[in-house]
């Protein structure tokens, strides 16, 4: 049928079975349907050399433009542009691999999903996913998504990535370094490192084992007005530092060490396993222990508790630059050494004691003052302003110098080779010398004065004479009752026997009561006087060689003539007497 004019179908219109339907009811048109569902509904596909399209146009079915479809297909839910069989959601694809735009996008795309590229150039991105498996540059990237790059990644100027970002290493399996969006993270994995500086000179990275911050070259500088080094779990502080203040170390969260304005306090027990130097003021407030060569055990320990310090056996405490002064203990006994000029020790009061829990003095030196010795907690010498006082007795084993007065206020005991030789009896003021202990005078030992055990002696027996000087000399026996001899100064001396006065001198003589008996020669100078009842003068045995006495009678020879004169020659003939009268 052909129409020249207009052609106007009411009511409906139907050309055969399902070719083509027109629903005056619902306003529809159906190709290849019966029961349109849209204004325009075509069951199977359209074919067209130009289309336009005003409004929202719905392809329930695939969509293929252009030559074999190859310009842009619509197949299920994959679009492909430059392809008839796209293999994602969106695929473009150009006529070769690589020198072609195959996307060209001029203004803003906003991309909800990924983005797979091999090859991208963009000036401006801002993505929810981007994956780009090549070289890519981006001059300003943000990226609400993922952002997956394959090869090299160059940006320039300011990326904003609003999601995770998977950076890749040289396996290109796995994130090497992630930003984790959600946690504002950036992770390295295992050995990955983080560098700093032109040459790479500053690395943090972790081994799997152990984090490491590595700086080659100058130095490494954390700044910060507070810094805390602290545990990964429970916030457990290892170290504080705090600007204009403290620097403060930690063990198992209690403060150990702390910097203060002089030093260091340090809380607790310190360990040095090497050298200590110390300048200034270090206050300990807990132990301290110094470990000798072997290493084991403490050779010296500060007690904080006791206020000691502790030295082992055989460790010593030496001072000078040659370690003169030694202080130590060997285990059986304590020493104080001093190698080099005196040992001073230097108090205004000084005391030596035992260190029993009676405190019993040994010595006590003080200033201005005496000094003491003691013996079993009893005073036994006291120096004074004059020489020294001694309590008890003296026991002296070698030489006593004394310069100036002493007093001696008990018994005194001098020592020979053996016993004591010389006692001083303080009780009955008497000094005692035993047997064969001599008293010495002169710078020879000339006078000597001792009693042998049977005898008494006074010997001079250096040079010149024995003088014995007084006014008066007497000479008595053991008791001093019985005189024995007297010497008087511008007076007579006299002998006794038995208490007797026997011999007196006088101003011409001596006088001789009783008899006197002379052994050998008799030499009178001067006058001689025989006085007293029945007086007689006599030589030889008997008077028979001269005899006289008070009455007169004179004998030579024989004491028995009764002449007045006698003189007897003997039985050899001789001259009886000679009376020679000037020849």
């Amino acid at each position: 049928m052909a129409v020249n004019k207009n052609f106007v179908v009411k009511n409906g219109l139907e050309v055969n079975t399902n070719l083509i339907l027109a629903d005056a009811t619902n306003d529809r048109v159906g190709i290849g349907t019966t029961v349109p569902s849209y204004t325009l509904d075509v069951a199977g596909g359209i074919g067209a050399t130009s289309m336009y399209i005003a409004g929202v146009t719905t392809a329930l079915g695939n969509l293929k433009v252009g030559s074999a479809g190859t310009t842009l297909t619509a197949i299920g839910n994959s679009v492909g542009v430059g392809t008839d069989a796209p293999a994602y959601l969106l695929d473009v694809r150009s006529a070769v691999s690589t020198g072609q735009t195959a996307l060209y996008v001029y203004g803003d795309m906003r991309v909800s999903g990924d983005i797979n590229l091999d090859d991208i150039t963009l000036d401006d991105v801002r993505a929810t996913d981007l994956y780009v498996t090549g070289l890519s540059t981006f001059v300003g990237l943000t990226s609400t998504g993922d952002v997956r790059v394959g090869a090299g990644f160059s940006a320039v100027g300011v990326s904003s990535f609003h999601n995770d970002l998977n950076i890749a290493g040289s396996t290109g399996i796995g994130s090497t370094v992630h930003w984790d969006a959600s946690a504002n993270t950036l992770t390295f994995q295992d050995d990955a490192y983080a560098k700093f500086g032109s040459g790479g000179d500053l690395s943090i990275y972790h081994d799997s084992s152990n984090s490491h911050v590595s700086n080659t070259t100058g130095y490494l500088h954390l700044k910060s007005d507070s810094i805390s080094l602290a545990a990964q779990s429970a916030g457990e502080n290892y170290l504080i530092a705090n600007k204009d203040g403290a620097v403060e170390l930690y063990y198992d969260a209690s403060k150990r060490l702390e910097t203060t304005g002089i030093g260091i306090t340090v809380q607790g027990s310190v360990g040095i396993r090497t050298n200590l130097e110390v300048a200034g003021v270090s206050t300990f407030g807990s132990d301290v222990n110094f470990y000798g060569s072997a290493g084991i055990g403490n050779t010296v320990l500060w007690d904080a508790s006791a206020n000691s310090l502790k030295f082992k056996d055989d460790t010593q405490a030496q001072f000078g630059s040659g370690q003169e002064l030694s202080i130590y203990h060997d285990g059986s006994n304590g020493y104080v050494k001093n190698t080099t000029g005196y040992l001073h020790l230097q108090s205004d009061s000084f005391s030596v004691a035992s260190i029993s829990g009676s405190g019993e003095n040994y010595i006590v030196a003080n200033k201005d003052g005496a000094t003491e010795l003691y013996y079993d907690a009893s005073k036994r010498l006291e120096t004074t302003g004059i020489g020294i006082t001694v309590q008890g007795s003296v026991g002296i084993r070698t030489n006593l110098e004394v310069a100036g007065v002493t007093t001696l206020g008990s018994d005194i005991n001098f020592v020979g080779t053996a016993t004591s030789s010389i006692h001083w009896d303080s009780s009955g003021d008497q000094l005692t010398f035993l047997d064969d202990t001599k008293l010495d005078f002169g710078s020879g030992r000339d006078l000597e004065i001792y009693h042998s055990g049977s005898h008494s002696y006074i010997k001079d027996q250096g040079t010149g004479k024995l003088y014995i000087s007084s006014n008066e000399i007497g000479l008595k026996n053991n008791d001093a009752t019985e005189n024995l001899a007297y010497f008087t100064e511008g007076a007579e001396c006299g002998f006794y026997y038995d208490g007797s006065l026997r011999l007196k001198t006088t101003g011409i003589g001596a006088t001789v009561q009783g008899s006197v008996g002379i052994r050998t020669n008799l030499e009178v100078a001067g006058v001689a006087t025989i006085a007293g009842i029945g007086a007689s003068f006599m030589v030889g045995g008997g008077g028979t060689v001269f005899y006289a006495d008070r009455s007169g009678v004179v004998k030579i020879g024989t004491a028995s003539t009764a002449a007045s004169v006698t003189i007897n020659g003997g039985s050899v003939p001789s001259i009886g007497l000679v009376i020679a009268l000037g020849g």
